[in-house]
């Protein structure tokens, strides 16, 4: 019966991480008529992914709006797709040393805007109908810094493999009173942004919006990190599945050490809650055992359940994900080895045709 102790124990965890998820529920109390807003987009090789998000922009019901590509050096034709489009574009100048690309994109982006408020966007997201509309609102309501996290379209079926790793963003920071902060979207006010340094202050960090958004905190500003289903969406490696290993590794390797070691404990324990099913499963099946017992099943399916719940909160992943979630346990676990591996050994990722340093 360890089996059923481990359940006990572990599997309540999943709902302690995601009882509480700060969902981006906007009201019309706030004012923001008249605020001029830039949108600063920083697009390295973005050909294939920034259309759809210049195009999800001219939707938005608001005016004073402007929107600025930064293309960081791109041997694609972002500049060109980004100006067919409507946007103002601008070439980023030659990278200095002690700067990361997408930090020097952003800092020169932010130089060229001239709005009350500041909105950072990947080049990969896409923004609903109205959905800046919630967003101000949203902001205005809170201040300082918001950072938003996107909902995660999922279409191939290797993408299905992406599950554990949106459920460990979302948890990081859930046991602590520590603001979660996100980095695809970031929303400060002009003149705190030049305040606190802008991105020239994380020049060389590979995390750029999750440090700045710190750098607000630091400095006794509000910080809100919010969760932007309905409102926000995103399609994060749409280029195959060596590109999704890519992108995840260089999240791990730079970022793992960011996660407050509370919410990081509990989400290995409850990880390894649901694994052990899987592998005493694995051990049955392999005896001389008839069959699983019913008890044993039925722990399996509690955790099915809890996982497919997360997971509609954070992505359209398919049901069956849900059901083999052992698969993209085990992909997690082959890219956090791959992580480390570069971390303490290679001591860098590659990433867009840059090596980024991890001992920084």
């Amino acid at each position: 019966m360890v089996e059923l102790l481990i359940f006990t124990l572990l599997w309540p965890i999943g709902f302690l991480l995601f009882r509480r998820l700060p969902f981006l529920h906007h009201s019309t109390h706030s004012e923001i008529h008249g605020i001029s807003v830039s949108i600063i987009i920083p697009a390295r090789n973005e050909e294939r992914n920034i259309t759809t998000l210049l195009e999800s922009l001219k939707e938005q019901d608001l005016k004073n709006v402007e929107v600025i590509v930064v293309d960081d050096d791109s041997d694609d034709r972002t500049s060109e797709v980004a100006r067919d489009a409507g946007a103002k574009v601008v070439r980023a100048p030659k990278l200095p040393a002690g700067w990361f690309g997408k930090p020097w994109a952003c800092w020169n982006g932010a130089n060229m805007a001239s709005s009350d408020v500041f909105v950072f966007l990947d080049a990969d997201i896409s923004v609903s109908k109205n959905g800046l509309k919630k967003i101000l609102h949203t902001y205005r309501e809170n201040g300082g810094c918001m950072t938003i996290q996107p909902y995660h379209v999922v279409n191939k079926p290797y993408e299905q493999l992406s599950a554990l790793f949106n459920l460990v963003v979302v948890a990081a920071f859930s046991l602590t009173k520590e603001e979660s902060a996100y980095g695809p979207c970031l929303v400060c006010e002009r003149d705190d942004y030049f305040r606190v340094g802008g991105h020239e202050s994380i020049r060389s960090e590979v995390l750029e919006n999750f440090s700045l958004a710190r750098r607000f905190g630091s400095m006794g500003m509000n910080v809100r990190g919010l969760i932007g289903k309905d409102v926000i969406s995103v399609r994060m490696y749409p280029e195959g599945f060596t590109q999704m290993i890519g992108g995840w590794s260089k999240h791990f390797a730079r970022g793992a050490g960011s996660t407050p070691l509370t919410s990081l404990l509990a989400v290995i324990a409850w990880v390894a809650g649901g694994f052990s099913l899987f592998m005493n499963a694995s051990l049955l099946w392999s005896t001389e055992e008839i069959g699983i017992p019913l008890w044993f099943s039925m722990l399996y399916l509690a955790y099915v359940v809890q996982i497919g719940w997360m997971l509609r909160q954070v992505g359209s992943f398919r049901w069956y994900t849900a059901l083999f979630y052992p698969i993209p346990f085990i992909f997690f676990f082959i890219v956090f080895i791959r992580s480390l591996f570069f971390t303490f050994m290679k001591k860098s990722v590659t990433w867009k045709g840059r090596d980024l340093p991890t001992d920084k």
